[in-house]
This record gives structure tokens, sequence and C-alpha cells, in this order.
């Protein structure tokens, strides 16, 4: 994956799953740069994980509304369409820098879907970030908890 902050071979499969699927979303609609809201869709929508699933069960919210809003967020392809190879704009980047933090603070040698969760909830103006906490209430301390618990629970990373 070019132009991304961290090595792909600090990813978990997952991970790399769910960044592909973050840039087709954004190459879909014809965009020029992938954005916080093209990375949480393509986390919801990853097949190689179940912690996206679990977390939104806790805080009972229903995944296709998240989809919903990020849906209208998305602009629409514009009357140019043109082959788009959209790059990762700065604050997809941090969110990936802080989902490095986090995996590195718990100790994993590997960046998973859980630590990107954390890095959405943690950048302070991606839309993603507003969407989990200010709209859906999710706490930044009880995510980590959360992401902690499952991976001990599961030693996935």
């Amino acid at each position: 994956m070019e132009s991304l902050p961290i090595a792909k071979s600090k990813m978990t499969g997952s991970l790399c799953e769910t960044l592909y699927l973050a840039k087709e979303e954004a190459r879909t609609n014809y965009q020029e740069f992938v954005r916080t809201e093209h990375l949480l869709a393509g986390l919801i929508n990853c097949r190689g994980t179940n912690i996206i699933n679990e977390f939104l069960d806790i805080y009972r919210i229903n995944k296709l509304e998240i989809l919903d809003r990020i849906e209208l967020i998305i602009p629409g392809p514009s009357s140019f369409k043109f082959d788009s190879r959209p790059e990762f704009n700065p604050r997809t980047k941090q969110s990936l820098n802080y989902a490095e933090d986090e995996s590195e603070n718990m100790n994993y040698q590997k960046i998973g879907t859980g630590h990107l969760l954390l890095g959405l909830i943690r950048e302070p103006s991606g839309f993603a970030g507003e969407l989990l906490r200010d709209n859906l209430g999710m706490e930044l301390n009880s995510a980590r908890n959360f992401v902690e618990e499952y991976y001990r629970l599961r030693k996935e990373i």
C-alpha cells in the first residue's frame, strides 16, 4: 500500500483487507482521497475480522446505521468521472499513526483492526471519529479496554 505511514509487514491481514476496502470505496465514488469515513466503511465491511461487530453490539449500534451516515457524507461522483487512484489523506494517515501507537502501547507485534478503531476514535477532526465519539457516544478508554480484552481472549495478535 503506497503512501502509508506504517509498513505493510506490521499489519494484520484483516487490516490490509480493511485498507483495500477503504481505497475501493473511495475509488468507486471517484474520490481523490481516502478519508476516515472510507476507513470506517472498510472496517465495517471487512470479512477478516469480527471485532467491529462485537464492539458495535456492545454499544447497541446497527452497522447499517453507520454505513448510511457515511453514505450521506461521501460526496457523489462529479459529472466528470476519472480513473481515480485515491491516496490516503492526512487525517487518514494520522488515524493509522494512532493505530500503530495503540498497538505499540499494548505491546503487540502487529497492528490490527481493533487498533484502527481506536485510531479513528482518537483522530480529532475526521468524520469517522466525530461520528463514533460525538454521535454514537463511544469513549476511547472503554474502547481501548474492549480491544485489549478482545485480543487477550482470542490471542489474535
